[in-house]
């Protein structure tokens, strides 16, 4: 229980100092967006994901975890996944937009030690607007009266893509 609640504090912290000091993510030049497929078994149909990871530049301390995955089953659209720091207003959610264009709010499903997780499934046309821009902005809220956005590079995003959709 000490030490999930010292994780909860320095969460807080991480994110407060990210909001107040105006410290910035991960340099947009330097993203990547990693691949893995995944089988249980040599008969088992792989499971693909691609993942960007946003870190506080000055300390490592990871922001947010983007993730996308391909469903098993042919033309089925992909799932977006974002793990998100504990110590956030929660009510507002997530807000997600890709070079202005807003994409939706995501609500938050649940909290854990871990972060706070949110997910959808994604249109043709969202998938669309990934592939082409070149930053997906998350914007939550620190606090009630507070808004912060954090950046999320797509570069490598449709390459990264294409070697894992079916």
């Amino acid at each position: 229980m000490v030490s999930a609640l010292n994780g909860l504090k320095a969460a807080v912290l991480v994110t407060a100092a990210f909001v107040s000091s105006g410290l910035q993510a991960q340099d947009q030049q330097k993203s990547k967006w990693s691949t893995n497929c995944v089988s249980y078994d040599r008969n088992s149909p792989a499971q693909c994901s691609m993942n960007h990871v946003v870190t506080v530049q000055e300390t490592g301390q990871v922001l947010f975890n983007v993730t996308l995955r391909v469903a098993k089953t042919k033309g089925q659209m992909p799932f977006l996944d974002i793990i998100a720091p504990l110590g956030f207003f929660l009510p507002k959610g997530l807000s997600l937009s890709v070079d202005g264009n807003e994409l939706f709010n995501l609500p938050i499903q649940r909290c854990d030690n871990k972060g706070c997780f949110s997910g959808t499934v994604l249109s043709s046309e969202q998938l669309g607007l990934l592939e082409d821009g070149d930053s997906l902005a998350v914007t939550f809220s620190p606090n009630m009266n507070q808004s912060a956005e954090v950046k999320v590079p797509l570069t490598g995003f449709t390459d990264s893509y294409a070697k894992i959709k079916h």
